[in-house]
């Protein structure tokens, strides 16, 4: 899988990255808001299997992040943060988020809720897929 982090605290970053249980998945990091802007706003997001999304960024919100990036895109998204109540997971959610994790966090559960929404939303593609057929340049839905 291609994960982008989206994540402004090194140590979380070292962890992750060291901590990541599957060594073929390739995990890129950006720090900042600004930085995320250039992928989320970009081609370059659909080459991203999921993305892993702390809410908090020093220079912009995390939620705008979401929201950009579902407006382009079903990829899936994992929202991380150390703060937040019930409340705040739920319109995370709600907004489009498919899953929040909380600071402190496992590196191996979070590798694991990925590779899950990687292969739901895979599943789902497939089975739109077969119902497509295609007659010469036309492609044909049921």
């Amino acid at each position: 899988m291609d994960i982008l982090v989206i994540e402004d605290e090194p140590e979380i970053c070292s962890t992750i990255r060291l901590g990541w249980p599957v060594p073929s998945d390739k995990l890129r990091f950006v720090s900042t808001y600004r930085q995320s802007l250039n992928l989320t706003q970009s081609a370059e997001l659909r080459f991203f299997d999921a993305v892993v999304l702390d809410i908090y960024l020093p220079d912009g919100d995390g939620m705008t992040i979401l929201r950009t990036i579902r407006h382009s895109t079903d990829t899936p998204i994992i929202l991380i943060s150390g703060h937040g109540d019930a409340e705040s997971r739920a319109s995370a959610i709600n907004a489009g988020a498919d899953d929040y994790v909380m600071k402190p966090f496992s590196v191996r559960e979070l590798q694991a809720r990925v590779a899950r929404l990687v292969a739901v939303r895979h599943e789902r593609q497939d089975s739109i897929r077969t119902l497509m057929f295609k007659v010469g340049n036309v492609e044909c839905s049921l």
